[in-house]
């Protein structure tokens, strides 16, 4: 019977104690989210730059030196978000 009394009791004062302060708690604080990331930006086209060609020398197996051109491509990519990325290849002619 003492059980079924404090049971009681206690559903009681659970029940009624929100209802009085209800007006008088401060509002929830939103939960901290992370920022999302940013979405990556789409790639566009790539243009040609520039070009330049190189004369470079080699020695063979006998030691004579050898010539031979090397032709540098400047390229840049363009992105959609306006961002561009700029690189050099090398092709040997």
């Amino acid at each position: 019977m003492k059980t079924l009394a404090l049971l009681a009791i206690t559903f009681v004062t659970v029940c009624a104690a929100p209802a009085a302060t209800a007006g008088t708690c401060p509002p929830p604080t939103p939960a901290y989210c992370a920022p999302k990331a940013a979405a990556k930006p789409a790639y566009a086209y790539t243009k040609k730059l520039a070009s330049r060609t190189e004369c470079r020398w080699y020695k063979d197996n006998c030691g004579k030196r050898v010539s031979y051109e090397v032709t540098f491509i400047t390229y840049a990519d363009y992105f959609t978000d306006g961002s561009t990325r700029t690189y050099t290849k090398e092709v040997r002619a």
